[in-house]
């Protein structure tokens, strides 16, 4: 039968080895694609991290949330 609500977390790597010839710029694309691919009952968090965690948005169905965080560093 039909699956149930996804749970996605997202871990996005916002270090300085990131910034090399468009490298972050793919990740940020591929994580905002990611969120968009879920339904809007499906739950997404986001894990920012460099040598330790910079930031985290809980799991919750606030995508716009999660894609104004993952965005904002593009």
């Amino acid at each position: 039968g039909p699956a149930g609500p996804l749970g996605r977390v997202i871990a996005l790597d916002v270090s300085a080895s990131m910034q090399y010839e468009g490298v972050f710029q793919r990740a940020v694309a591929a994580a905002e694609a990611a969120i968009r691919d879920l339904k809007p009952t499906d739950a997404v968090g986001l894990l920012l991290f460099s040598d330790e965690v910079q930031g985290v948005v809980p799991p919750s169905t606030d995508h716009a949330k999660a894609l104004g965080v993952a965005s904002k560093d593009k």
